[in-house]
Formats: C-alpha cells, sequence, structure tokens
C-alpha cells in the first residue's frame, strides 16, 4: 500500500514538471528552396533559482541518427554552432521573455529534418523540449519574382519598374536581381528583397518581353518571371508634307498612325470634313479626279485615350493649259536657238568659202605655187648667142604671163642634139568659176631655131 503511494506522488510530481515545461509551437514548416520562414514559438519553465536580472539562453538543435547526439544550428550565446546552417538560422525570441521563435533563411534541400529547442536559466532550469520536436520540409523553389509598373508606360516618358522577390527574408538575404530584355539589359543588381530601375520606353518596345530573375547565391537557386510591355505611343506619318499634281489625275492620300491604344483617323480641309473613302481603312483620302479646286492644306487627325496629333499635307494643282504653254515656250525656245546654230554655221561656212577664192586668186598671180598643173615638152637645138625666148601658156581665164630669165648655151659643132625639156605651169582660172581640178594634159612643141 505504501509502494503504491509512493509510485502515484512521483506520477504527480512528474506531471507537474510536465505542465511547468511547455513548448507552444507548430509541429511542422514548409519553405522553398532559397527562401525564407519565420517559425513562432513560446516556451514556458519554472522560476527555479532565478531572478530577472538571471541570463536566459536558448539552443535550437538538429536531431542526429545518434538519439545522445544533436547538433546546435542556432543560440544566442556564443557557443559555437553547425556550419551549414551558420548565417541562416536565427533564435530571433528571447527566452528570457520566454519567446523560441526561429528564422530560417536561404533554405536548402539539407535543412530538412527535425529540430528541437533547449533553454538554461540559472543553476536549476536546463531543460529540452525533445517532446516538442519541430520537422522542417524544403521544396523546389516554385514561387517567381513579382513585377510592379508604376501607371502606364508612355513613350518618352520614364517610369519606375519595380521587382520583389516574395517570402524573400529581409534579415542578412543576399540577392542578385537581374533585367533582361529588349529595353533594358543589366545584372548583378544586388539589394534586400527588391530592385527598381527607370524605364523610358520607346515605340518598338511595345510587345517586347522583359524578365526580372532573382539568384538566390546560398541556396545555389534561380527563379525568374516575364512579362510583356504595353507602351502606350504615339506615331504620326502622312505620305509627304507637300505634294504637287497635274489637273485631273488621281490621287491617294494615306495617313498612318502608329499608337496604343489604337487611334481613330479622320482627313479635313478647311472647314470641309472628308467621309473616309474606305471604311475599314480611314486614313486613306480618295480623289478620283484632282481639280484646281482642290489645292489647299489638307490635314489629318489621330486621337486615342492620350490626345491627339496632327499631321499636314499641302496639294498644290497645277493646270493642264498652264502646263501647254509652258511646252510651247520650251518649243519657240529651242527652234530659235537651233536657227541661231544654223545662221553661224552659214556665216562660217560662207567665210571658209571666201578664203578659198581669196588663195585660188593668188594662186592665179603666182601659178607656179598652185599644185594643179600641166606638161609642156620644147624640143630644141642649142645655137650660138641664141637665146630662149618668152614662153606663155594661157587659159580660158584672164591672160597671166610667165617670163624664164635669158640663158646662154655653149657653142657646139657637132650635130644638132634633139632634146627634151619638161616644164610645168599652173594653169589660170576665171575669177567666178568654181574650185575645179583640171586633169594633168600634155602638149609637145618643135621649136627649130636657125643659125
Amino acid at each position: 500500500m505504501l509502494l503504491l503511494l509512493l509510485m502515484l506522488l512521483q506520477w504527480a510530481g512528474f506531471q507537474a514538471q510536465n505542465h511547468i515545461y511547455w513548448l507552444d509551437i507548430q509541429k511542422s514548416v514548409t519553405v522553398q528552396e532559397g527562401l525564407c520562414v519565420y517559425v513562432p514559438c513560446s516556451v514556458s519553465y519554472p522560476q527555479e533559482k532565478w531572478s530577472t536580472s538571471t541570463p536566459a539562453y536558448g539552443y535550437w538543435n538538429r536531431e542526429t541518427d545518434q538519439p545522445t547526439k544533436y547538433l546546435v544550428v542556432a543560440t544566442n550565446t556564443n557557443r559555437k554552432v553547425q556550419e551549414e546552417t551558420k548565417g541562416r538560422f536565427y533564435l530571433v525570441g528571447d527566452p528570457k521573455k520566454y519567446n523560441c521563435s526561429l528564422l530560417i533563411t536561404d533554405a536548402k534541400k539539407t535543412d530538412m529534418g527535425s529540430y528541437f529547442f533547449r533553454v538554461e536559466r540559472g543553476q536549476k532550469v536546463k531543460y529540452s523540449y525533445v517532446s516538442y520536436k519541430l520537422s522542417v520540409h524544403v521544396a523546389a523553389l516554385t514561387q517567381a519574382p513579382d513585377i510592379h509598373i508604376q501607371g502606364t508606360l508612355e513613350s518618352g516618358h520614364p517610369n519606375n519598374v519595380t521587382c520583389k522577390m516574395p517570402l524573400a527574408c529581409k534579415i542578412n538575404s543576399s540577392l542578385t536581381f537581374s533585367w533582361i530584355g529588349v529595353a533594358f539589359n543589366s545584372q548583378d543588381h544586388k539589394t534586400t528583397y527588391s530592385s527598381v530601375f527607370t524605364l523610358t520606353p520607346e515605340p518598338h518596345h511595345h510587345g517586347t518581353h522583359l524578365t526580372c530573375q532573382v539568384a538566390f547565391p546560398r541556396a545555389d537557386v534561380t527563379t525568374k518571371r516575364t512579362i510583356q510591355l504595353n507602351v502606350s505611343s504615339w506615331k504620326l506619318s502622312s505620305n509627304g508634307s507637300s505634294l504637287p499634281i497635274l489637273e485631273g489625275e488621281s490621287l491617294y492620300l494615306v495617313c498612318v498612325a502608329s499608337s496604343n491604344p489604337p487611334a481613330k483617323l479622320s482627313w479635313t480641309r478647311g472647314n470641309l470634313d472628308f467621309q473616309p473613302s474606305q471604311p475599314l481603312n480611314p486614313g486613306v483620302l480618295e480623289l478620283p479626279r484632282v481639280a484646281l479646286g482642290d489645292h489647299g492644306q489638307y490635314i489629318c487627325q489621330a486621337q486615342n485615350s492620350l490626345g491627339f496629333q496632327k499631321g499636314t499635307l499641302i496639294l498644290s494643282v497645277t493646270s493642264k493649259s498652264r502646263i501647254w504653254s509652258t511646252v510651247a515656250w520650251g518649243a519657240g525656245i529651242m527652234v530659235l536657238l537651233a536657227l541661231c546654230l544654223g545662221l553661224i554655221f552659214f556665216i562660217v561656212k560662207r567665210y571658209k568659202k571666201k578664203s578659198s577664192e581669196t588663195a585660188a586668186s593668188m594662186d592665179d598671180i603666182h601659178p607656179v605655187l598652185n599644185t594643179s598643173s600641166q606638161a609642156i615638152y620644147v624640143n630644141s637645138y642649142p645655137l650660138c648667142h641664141s637665146t630662149l625666148g618668152h614662153l606663155s601658156e594661157s587659159s580660158s581665164g584672164s591672160p597671166s604671163n610667165y617670163s624664164s630669165s635669158p640663158t646662154a648655151f655653149p657653142i657646139s659643132r657637132e650635130e644638132p642634139e634633139l632634146h627634151y625639156t619638161s616644164i610645168s605651169f599652173q594653169r589660170m582660172r576665171s575669177w567666178d568659176a568654181p574650185e575645179q581640178e583640171d586633169a594633168d594634159t600634155t602638149e609637145y612643141s618643135e621649136i627649130k631655131i636657125q643659125k
């Protein structure tokens, strides 16, 4: 009976002790690779042999395969902790205030396991809460960053773009943000848990992709998110600022607005509003037969939620009669120029002809200078003290004489020899007769001289 009473008292004391040492914590927690998780925890222990000024020490331990061996992963003391969890597991609660909360950052697959808390305060309170274990599970990283654009992206207007990683820890966490895209390309923007950059988009950035990539160096994992840019822009273009055209021709005026959101197009001239020639394409204005009254300034207006813009074109219409008058004047000038050239050619030719006739006249005065000639053969008998008389040759033109100088011949007693002498004379031309080259003629004359 006494033994039973002692056993009951021992069991009651054990229950009272367990009631004094307790832990309020969830049984398990799941975290993705690279992210962090906060585990709230409350601890209770008896006030035995310690005062309010007595420090309280807490330890988070990891179980191993050996029941009596465990690894310290986080503590508020100077005790050495496991190298694998150093700088990633934190005892953020104060055991002195009965708080044992745990923070896990940059979670790794190797962090999976069971953990328990231990408290020490004063000489009496030294207790491990092995009955209140925390099971940690680490899943693959599927969380993507969030990209936030402030306001609407308008072409030419700067705007802030923010990339933020949800569930990323703000305490001692090192993330690497990389922006990749047509509009922006940069890397190694290290911040705590977000990155902001200023984007000034252009019209060609509309529809392109922008990617924010986040790397977790400690966990050796990355994640990213890609968005498509929606850039509101204006680009109004027409087919020219000034356009000349001939009366009666056909014309299409084309106005194109590259904008986002799409713009409504319309054509006007002065106070006249034109109805679209093609309802499906209101930017096209058709003028099937241009008249003189169609000249003037044409305005294409594009309007959307951002406002409106205008493009202008000046149409200059030329009359056909004016064109023909211009052509006639041009033809007259060309004819007059041709006549002038012909007159100059005639004068030059006449001058050359007179020069030739003058040269011919000079040749008649000095026949020996003319290239045209005739041959006269003279049979002469040389005698003593004889002289050759004057020889002359005339033609149908004005007479001209050629005289040879007297020549003495030596006396000879032998029979007279027959000598032939060839002398060339220039044939004479009349002043008015055209220049004509006469054929060479040969004449023979026998001259006998008596002693």
